[in-house]
């Protein structure tokens, strides 16, 4: 998926006619960009929406595919909430509810027990 590009106003750009203010953009163009900001969310939003619609309506795929596809746009929906700093966190949860709905809840705690590096199991020299 392509990143969004919210942009500035013209004013905010600076160029040879219009130097950058300091101090960043204005105060009267941050409902502006907001609103940008939104509107490309809402666009997102809408064409996540039409192809969970479509793979649920025309039963596209395998049954785990369409509920991790209604998951990830739930998702995309709750991390457009979420503040910066707590998304990696969810994305990480996110991530792992996928992985357990698909594979089942003990297979997929077996393969993450698996795959994550214990104290003791690991050496980076990989000999006594």
């Amino acid at each position: 998926m392509l990143p969004i590009h919210v942009g500035s106003s013209a004013e905010d750009a600076g160029g040879p006619e219009n130097p950058p203010r300091a101090g960043g953009p204005s105060r009267g163009s941050r409902p502006a960009l907001r609103r940008a900001a939104f509107a490309g969310h809402a666009i997102v939003v809408a064409h996540f929406a039409l192809l969970v619609f479509l793979v649920e309506r025309l039963q596209l795929e395998s049954a785990a595919f369409r509920g991790v596809l209604a998951l990830a746009f739930g998702g995309y929906l709750l991390q457009a909430l979420l503040p910066e700093r707590r998304r990696v966190v969810f994305f990480v949860a996110l991530s792992l509810v996928g992985f357990g709905w698909v594979l089942g809840r003990t297979p997929a705690a077996s393969a993450c027990r698996r795959a994550s590096p214990a104290p003791g199991r690991c050496s980076l020299s990989g000999s006594r």
